[in-house]
C-alpha cells in the first residue's frame, strides 16, 4: 500500500513538473561533438527517468544480494515450525502412553531442532515409556551438562535410581538437587524418605526440621515423626550405650507419651536399673492410651515377688484405665484363670467372646473350660474355632496393609516411614459390618439371625477405622454369606412343609381306614367320636401313624405295601410299587 502511494505521488510530481516547465525554454546538451536541443520539460522528465532507473537497478542488485540469506531464514523458520510441531505431538503421545509414536516424534524433533532441553526431555520420556531405561538414563545424564536442565536431569536420574532400588545413588542425586533448589517440596520429602530408609536417623532429623519450616508437615505429624526417629536411634544404642539410649527414649516419650515401642524399650532399660516406679509410670501412661499385651507383660514382671492376690489387684488397676478394651478383658481373664476363679474369668470374656472372638479369646476360653469342667468336648469346640477365628491385633502397615513381625521405624515390605500401627488386620472389618447389616437380611430370616450389638459397645476402637477397599471387600463377603444362609433357610422350610403335608395325609388315611372298618363291623370300638353339630372328628384317642421322615427306609428287597408311594427327597416321587 505504501509503495503504491509513493509511485502515485512520483507520477503526480513528474507530470506537474513536465507541465510547468514544458514551454519554459530549451535545453542544449553537447555530447561527443554533437548538440542535442530539447524543451526544458522534456529534459526534466529525462533526468527524473534516469534517477528512477538507477533506483530500480540498485534495488534489484540489493535483492539479488540478499536473496540467499532470506531464503535460508525462510527454510530455517519452516524447519523450526516442523520441529516444534513434532515436539508437541511427541509430548501428546507421551501423555497418551503411545511409546512408539512418542519415540518417532522424538527422533524427528531431535533432527529438526537445535534446542537440547526440550528434545532431551521428550527423548528421555519416550525412552522411559518404551522401557528403555539405559537410553533414558543417557538422556538425563546429558541434561546435567547444561545449567538450565541440570535440576530436571537430577530429578530424572533420582526417579530412575529409586525405581531400580538403588537408594544410595538416589540419595546422592537428591542431595545434589537440594544444593540447587533447597526449597523444592519434592526434594525435601525425598531426602527425608531416603534418609529414613537407609537408617540415617540424625540426617533425617535435620530433613524433618526443614520440612516443618516449609510447612510441609503439621505440628502433630512433626512431633510424632521426631519421636519415632529418637526411638530408632535408641534401638541402635540400646546395647552399646544404654544410658544415651534411655535419654533419647525419655525425649521421645515427652513428645508422644503413647508411643508403645518407646515405652516398652524404656521400661526394659529402667527395669534393668531397678527403677521400677519410673518404669511403672511409663507403662501406665502408654496403656491408658494404647493397650498392648507387651505393656501388660512388662508391668506384671515389675514385681516378681508379690503374691497372686497382690498381682491381681495391681493388674486390676492397670485394666481399669481402659476397662472396655479387649486387651484389658484378656488381661483380667488370664489373672482370674491363674487364681482359678473360672466363673469370673468366663464372665470377663463374655462380651469379647460373643461376636467374632479372636484366636487368643478362643484359646483362653478353651483353657477355662478345660480347667473348670474338665470336659474335653467343650474345650475342643473352642479350639476348633481358632484356625478360622479373626486374627488378633498386630503391627499393620497403613501404606501397604501388610503385617510386620514387629515394630520398626520403616515398614519391611514397602519401606514407608512411620506407617506401622497396632490394630486388627483388615479382614476383621466383617465384625463392624455385621453390627449394622440388618438391612441386608430379609425380614423372613430375621428371626434366625442373632441380634447385633450396638456399635462401639462390644467392639474395639481399632475396628472402627478401616480402609474403604476393605469395607467393600467385607461387604461382598457378607452378601455372599447372606445369600447362602437364605438358600439354606428356604431348603429347610421346604422340607418342613413337605413333612407336614405328608403327616396330614397319613392322618387322613388313618381316619378313613377307621371309618371304613366301622362300616364293615370291624374296629367299631376304635371309631373316634364325631361332633354332630360341627362334624369335627375327635382324634384325641387315636394314635396317628409315625411320619415318613421319622421312619427308617424300607429294605432294598422289601416291596412295601401294595400301592404305597415312596418319595425320594432328592430324586422326587417315584411310581407306586405293585
Amino acid at each position: 500500500m505504501i509503495r503504491a502511494v509513493a509511485i502515485f505521488l512520483f507520477v503526480v510530481v513528474l507530470s506537474t513538473t513536465a507541465a510547468t516547465f514544458w514551454d519554459a525554454g530549451t535545453v542544449v546538451i553537447t555530447l561527443g561533438g554533437r548538440e542535442y536541443e530539447m524543451l526544458l520539460g522534456v529534459g526534466v522528465v529525462l533526468v527524473l527517468a534516469c534517477f528512477f532507473l538507477l533506483f530500480i537497478a540498485i534495488r534489484s542488485l540489493s535483492l539479488m544480494m540478499s536473496s540467499p540469506r532470506k531464503f535460508q531464514d525462510y527454510m530455517g523458520k519452516r524447519r523450526h515450525e516442523r520441529g516444534f510441531t513434532a515436539l508437541s505431538r511427541g509430548m501428546l503421545a507421551v501423555a497418551a502412553g503411545d511409546a512408539a509414536e512418542a519415540q518417532r516424534y522424538a527422533k524427528r524433533a531431535q533432527s529438526l531442532l537445535d534446542d537440547p532441553p526440550l528434545t532431551l526431555l521428550l527423548a528421555a520420556q519416550a525412552a522411559q515409556l518404551g522401557g528403555n531405561e539405559k537410553a533414558a538414563e543417557t538422556y538425563f545424564s546429558a541434561m546435567l551438562d547444561r545449567e538450565e536442565t541440570e535440576f530436571l536431569g537430577l530429578r530424572g536420574l533420582f526417579m530412575q535410581a529409586r525405581r531400580d532400588g538403588n537408594l544410595e545413588a538416589a540419595l546422592v542425586y537428591v542431595d545434589r538437587a537440594y544444593e540447587l533448589r533447597p526449597n523444592t517440596p519434592w526434594v525435601v520429602n525425598a531426602r527425608l524418605d531416603l534418609q529414613t530408609q537407609t537408617g540415617r536417623w540424625v540426617d533425617a532429623s535435620d530433613a524433618l526440621g526443614q520440612a516443618r519450616r516449609q510447612n510441609l508437615l503439621t505440628d502433630d505429624v512433626e512431633r510424632r515423626r521426631r519421636a519415632v526417629l529418637l526411638t530408632a536411634q535408641a534401638q541402635d544404642l540400646a546395647d552399646a550405650e544404654p544410658e544415651k539410649a534411655l535419654d533419647k527414649l525419655m525425649a521421645a516419650l515427652r513428645l508422644v507419651p503413647a508411643l508403645v515401642p518407646a515405652a516398652i524399650l524404656a521400661a526394659r532399660l529402667l527395669k534393668e536399673r531397678k527403677r521400677m516406679w519410673k518404669a511403672a509410670g511409663i507403662l501406665e501412661t502408654a496403656w491408658s492410651q494404647t493397650p498392648h499385651p507387651e505393656l501388660a507383660r512388662l508391668y506384671r514382671d515389675l514385681k516378681p515377688d508379690e503374691t497372686p492376690e497382690q498381682r491381681c489387684r495391681r493388674m486390676q488397676l492397670l485394666a481399669d484405665m481402659k476397662p472396655s478394651h479387649p486387651e484389658s478383658r484378656l488381661l483380667m481373664a488370664t489373672l482370674q484363670l491363674e487364681m482359678r476363679d473360672f466363673d469370673r474369668a468366663r464372665e470377663t470374656l463374655q462380651d469379647v467372646a460373643r461376636h467374632f472372638p479372636t484366636g487368643r479369646v478362643c484359646a483362653l476360653m478353651a483353657e477355662i473350660e478345660q480347667q473348670d469342667t474338665g470336659d474335653p468336648f467343650r474345650a475342643r469346640e473352642w479350639l476348633a474355632r481358632v484356625p478360622n477365628a479373626p486374627r488378633d491385633a498386630a503391627w499393620m502397615c497403613d501404606n501397604c496393609h501388610n503385617q510386620a513381625p514387629g515394630w520398626a521405624p520403616v515398614c519391611p515390605s514397602c519401606h514407608a516411614f512411620d506407617s506401622l500401627t497396632w490394630r486388627k488386620p483388615v479382614p476383621d472389618i466383617v465384625e463392624q459390618v455385621a453390627s449394622g447389616s440388618q438391612a441386608l437380611v430379609s425380614t423372613d430370616d430375621a428371626d434366625l439371625m442373632p441380634a447385633p450389638s450396638p456399635p462401639g459397645e462390644d467392639q474395639p476402637a481399632e475396628a472402627q477405622e478401616m480402609p474403604p477397599s476393605a469395607l467393600k471387600k467385607m461387604g461382598t463377603q457378607l452378601r455372599v454369606t447372606r445369600n447362602r444362609a437364605s438358600r439354606t433357610v428356604q431348603v429347610v422350610r421346604d422340607e418342613i412343609k413337605k413333612d407336614v403335608r405328608l403327616t396330614r395325609e397319613r392322618l387322613k388315611q388313618a381316619v378313613s381306614s377307621l371309618g371304613s372298618g366301622r362300616s364293615n363291623g370291624e374296629g367299631a370300638a376304635a371309631q373316634p367320636p364325631v361332633d354332630r353339630d360341627t362334624g369335627a372328628v375327635d382324634l384325641s384317642g387315636v394314635t396317628p401313624p409315625e411320619p415318613e421322615f421319622f421312619q427308617s427306609p424300607p429294605a432294598p428287597d422289601d416291596p412295601g405295601p401294595e400301592g404305597e408311594v415312596f418319595e425320594d427327597r432328592k430324586a422326587g416321587p417315584r411310581a407306586p410299587r405293585v
